[in-house]
């Protein structure tokens, strides 16, 4: 095992991760100060600011379209037992997201539909104005602290404080959020040379940092996308993987292939991504894409969790007697299971690092989320 000092920070790594991490901080350095790295951001940060991630969003959204009246009223105000109402009672009703979209969109209108999200989306910043019932009106806020609580956005807002465009720091950024988060931060944070993209009527300007929104644009306030111009559901992700020409797959295949790349708050589980990955790792261009990935969290049993799997394993042995089957059984201990659940987590973290190379992405692992701001600070330091 050895040592690398990052940030601040003494990260462990096994046999070959040591010369990894330090390789792939001396790339994304580099590319930094050369101006031609490109973020791509995922839910991890936003979710920090109180906004759901896809899969919450979906299920408040469905949770609120099936209430009564009466009901909303009393729980909108409260968005904390908005979100964990919704997730507790869907998480039972096993139905899938895209299904439970598609039901939704089919009981509103576009302009009702596009306002039904906003407000699920920052339910947390919506102010409700002291006017009668039959007068309620609704106002989303600017949050006034918004890095404050989320230091990862902090992160990405002083990567790209510190740009010129075209000649150093962020080349671009590709986020697969649709809030404006990001935005609201740099403004704050003084820093306007960036120009927000969501469709193909906008051209790039010279001069600005570009902020593709690829999956859709819906900003506290002012213009964003139209509900067909959303990656939003299951219609849409297959009309933007049948797409050859879809402005936002040819954004990150274009990115992808070029830049440097660096993937906060992302997990990949989005298809859509990975197919693009496996269109660029097909292809000559040279792929230098990075992705920051918490390591899988070992599971630590105790002695509840001993004696339930015990007790499955009772039941199936049961199942197996009656139909004959001649299994034997044995007891295991906690000691024993313990050890078999190291080598699942052990196993867990292989099968992801071969996955990634496969997409020909590097991964740089930590343990818990709050290394990411010292790591990014990092990229800075030494460029």
């Amino acid at each position: 095992m050895g040592k690398v000092r990052l940030g601040g920070l003494d990260m462990y790594t096994q046999g070959s991760e040591n010369n990894q991490v330090a390789n792939a901080f001396k790339i994304l350095q580099q590319a930094y100060k050369n101006g031609a790295l490109t973020l791509y951001l995922g839910a991890g940060a936003s979710v920090p600011s109180g906004l759901p991630s896809w899969e919450k969003l979906i299920q408040s959204m469905y949770f609120r379209n099936m209430q009564t009246e009466a009901i909303r009223q009393n729980l909108e105000p409260y968005p904390n037992y908005l979100y964990a109402i919704s997730e507790w009672v869907l998480s039972r009703h096993r139905e899938p997201l895209d299904i439970m979209i598609r039901k939704i969109k089919s009981r509103y209108t576009e302009s009702e539909f596009l306002r039904f999200l906003k407000e699920t989306l920052y339910a947390g910043f919506i102010q409700t104005e002291d006017l009668p019932d039959s007068l309620l009106r609704k106002r989303i806020h600017r949050p006034r602290k918004l890095t404050a609580g989320n230091p990862t956005l902090e992160a990405v807002v002083n990567l790209c404080a510190r740009t010129i465009p075209g000649d150093s720091g962020v080349e671009s950024i590709i986020t697969y959020n649709y809030d404006n988060l990001l935005e609201l931060a740099l403004e704050q944070h003084q820093f306007q040379c960036f120009q927000t993209i969501w469709n193909t009527r906008q051209q790039m300007q010279t001069g600005l940092m570009p902020i593709f929104h690829v999956h859709g644009y819906v900003p506290t306030n002012g213009e964003g996308s139209a509900v067909h111009e959303l990656i939003l559901s299951e219609e849409h992700y297959n009309r933007a993987a049948q797409d050859a020409f879809f402005w936002g797959n040819m954004v990150q295949l274009q990115y992808l292939g070029t830049s440097v790349g660096l993937m906060i708050g992302l997990s990949l589980a989005d298809r859509n991504i990975r197919r693009l990955l496996d269109t660029i790792r097909h292809s000559p261009m040279p792929c230098r894409n990075f992705i920051m990935l918490r390591k899988p969290k070992q599971i630590t049993l105790t002695d509840k969790d001993v004696f339930e799997i015990d007790q499955m394993s009772r039941r199936y042995m049961a199942r197996f007697s009656r139909s004959g089957s001649g299994v034997k059984s044995r007891q295991f201990i906690g000691m024993e299971l313990s050890m078999i659940m190291t080598e699942i987590n052990r196993i867990e973290k292989q099968d992801t690092e071969q996955l990634l190379k496969e997409l020909r992405i590097t991964p740089i692992w930590y343990e818990n989320h709050e290394e990411i701001p010292h790591l990014l600070r990092q990229i800075i330091s030494g460029s």
